[in-house]
């Protein structure tokens, strides 16, 4: 279910913070209440006042950026900020679908608070309007420019709020790095006034086709760069994305080993074009100095975790929940910080870093931290109006006095009832051949309920219809008079999980990593991995049976947060929306 692979550690020896408990960082703190890390002190650094880069690379896993010693491809410039700059290895997304986790980053809340939970749903503009990023920092005097390759985070969906000049994909010639990085320097304005720049790549999204130069010498990339169109010649389309994620036939899994290397040069390739853009602001650098730089993902990818192949979504394994993290920049400490922190808490992160403010519309500055209620996203209506989700972590981001290093070895907090944690749900399973999973397909189109070897599949007003997808995975014969007690079970339980409302969710801190998966009668089944042990074989271990007080805990803080997520709705999507999903690759 869940594998803990580390980011690679920089080469050059680092300060390791080393996450403490509540009750250690208090006694030291003083009045300073941590939660995910120290909020109301007033930033007196080198970051204020400076120009932020946000980079986001659509689809990076954690342990991929910076590409770690022997991989196929390099990343010398990810390499040097992670080196030079603080790196999180416990950053998450809050949802591993591209439009809620970047509205997430961008606005503080949880996607469930802002309205977006799967890719291309639209936040509510009553809801996030004023909480942009870029909204907040236009009000204090900066210029704001983005620029975004993919369809899932443009304009259409909201996220050019507070940009005086975005470039949406449409706009690109093609949506490679490249074009990305031009776009992005083209628009660059004077350097009189400081700069919020927002630029996100959607190289690493499959199909993996980097340019010819990244290709490893001698690879032919053919067994990954034709698996779609072969899928598409013997299932048929739409069925053939369906096939490719979720493997049927082994084609994916065979073609694993080159699209690895592709994936990584596809990131590589990255790499080169964000060193052309840092390089690229040359002279706003000699005229204001060095910029603050985020370079940061919505969510990973799924390369055989979970039985998904190149794909991400339905799944809180990970490999997609878990994204890498490094800012760099003058005022910012060398170290990795292992504790957790998530893609919510970066907007006021930021905010705090380039305003030596703290953020005052968190319930964090305003003392509400009780109970672990920030740590567990439950900022809701009822506690405090349009506030955020996520806290500053800008704390963490400064060099530590001597004291703290000294404490950097204490350990983690691994039963306290305060210990930061993260939390997250997954999107859905668009594909209906994707049957591993308790549902499956979308609510507009074909859906179905998976349980065994049997799938009850529907479209919208039609009588659903019972198949054995082991002996007949083309859905072509419907069992339901042949097979009456199994289709009367099935429907029963279609009537517990309507289409895309069975998701999985989890919550992860330092140590323990609790995994909720809907099942077929109704609830979840619940796992426990301890992400400081793993078997000899490189499997995650269900250590539920033998830590039910840690069940028990972080099992009632679950609890506390998913009931606050309402179920999903029923989304109508346009025809422009449903060929952006085809581009994407979410749907056939």
């Amino acid at each position: 279910m869940l594998t803990d692979s580390r980011v690679p550690r920089p080469t050059k020896p680092l300060l390791r913070l080393s996450p403490l408990s509540g009750r250690a960082l208090g006694l030291l703190a003083g009045v300073c209440l941590v939660v995910f890390g120290c909020s109301g002190t007033p930033n007196t650094g080198d970051t204020v006042g400076r120009d932020l880069v946000l980079v986001t690379i659509d689809t990076v896993r954690a342990d991929h950026l910076p590409l770690p010693p022997g991989a196929p491809a390099v990343t010398p410039t990810f390499t040097r900020l992670a080196e030079e700059g603080t790196v999180f290895t416990a950053a998450t997304t809050p949802l591993p679908r591209t439009t809620p986790a970047l509205v997430s980053l961008l606005t503080g809340l949880q996607p469930h608070r802002h309205g977006s939970r799967e890719v291309l749903d639209r936040p509510e503009r009553d809801v996030v309007d004023g909480l942009w990023l870029a909204q907040r920092l236009a009000a204090d005097g900066y210029r704001t420019i983005g620029v975004s390759a993919s369809a899932a985070a443009d304009s259409a969906m909201g996220l050019d709020a507070g940009f005086e000049s975005f470039v949406d994909a449409r706009e690109l010639p093609a949506t490679t790095a490249e074009h990305v990085t031009d776009a992005a320097l083209a628009h660059l304005p004077d350097e009189a006034t400081p700069l919020f720049l927002w630029v996100h790549y959607l190289d690493p999204h499959f199909p993996y086709e980097p340019p010819a130069q990244f290709v490893p010498d001698g690879l032919d990339p053919t067994p990954c760069t034709s698996l779609l169109g072969h899928l598409e010649e013997t299932v048929g389309v739409p069925a053939a994305g369906g096939w490719l994620v979720a493997d049927r036939g082994g084609d994916s899994s065979a073609a694993l080993s080159v699209c690895r290397q592709l994936y990584a040069a596809e990131i590589a390739f990255v790499d080169e074009q964000v060193r052309r853009l840092l390089d690229g602001l040359g002279t706003r650098r000699a005229a204001r100095g060095e910029p603050l730089v985020v370079i940061t993902s919505d969510h990973g990818e799924h390369l055989g975790e979970a039985g998904l192949y190149y794909e991400h979504g339905p799944s809180v394994h990970d490999a997609a929940v878990r994204v890498p993290l490094i800012v760099h920049g003058p005022g910012i400490a060398a170290r990795v910080d292992d504790a957790p922190v998530r893609l919510e808490d970066l907007a006021p992160t930021l905010l705090e870093l380039l305003s030596a403010e703290p953020v005052t519309d968190g319930l964090v500055a305003d003392g509400l931290a009780t109970d672990g209620l920030v740590a567990d996203g439950l900022a809701t209506n009822s506690l405090a109006t349009n506030r955020l989700d996520g806290v500053s972590v800008a704390e963490r981001l400064r060099p530590r006095s001597g004291v703290l290093r000294r404490l950097r070895a204490a350990p983690s907090n691994a039963s306290g009832t305060d210990e930061p944690a993260a939390l997250a749900e997954s999107g859905s399973a668009l594909f209906p051949e994707v049957v591993h999973f308790l549902h499956s397909g979308r609510a507009d189109d074909l859906s179905c309920l998976n349980v065994r070897q049997y799938s009850l599949c529907a479209r919208p007003d039609e009588t659903p219809r019972l198949f054995d997808h082991r002996a007949d995975p083309h859905f072509t014969h419907d069992l339901a008079k042949e097979e009456p007690a199994v289709y009367r079970r099935m429907l029963a339980a279609r009537a517990l999980w309507p289409p895309e409302q069975a998701r999985e969710r989890m919550l992860r801190t330092a140590r323990w990593k609790l995994v909720d998966q809907p099942l077929a009668q109704g609830g979840h089944r619940r796992r426990l991995f301890d992400l400081e042990a793993t078997a000899a074989d490189g499997a995650a271990v269900d250590v539920a049976r033998e830590h039910p007080d840690v069940v028990e805990r972080l099992g009632a803080r679950l609890d506390a947060w998913a009931a606050q997520l309402p179920a999903v709705g029923q989304v109508e999507r346009s025809d422009e929306e449903l060929e952006a999903l085809r581009s994407l690759g979410y749907i056939g």
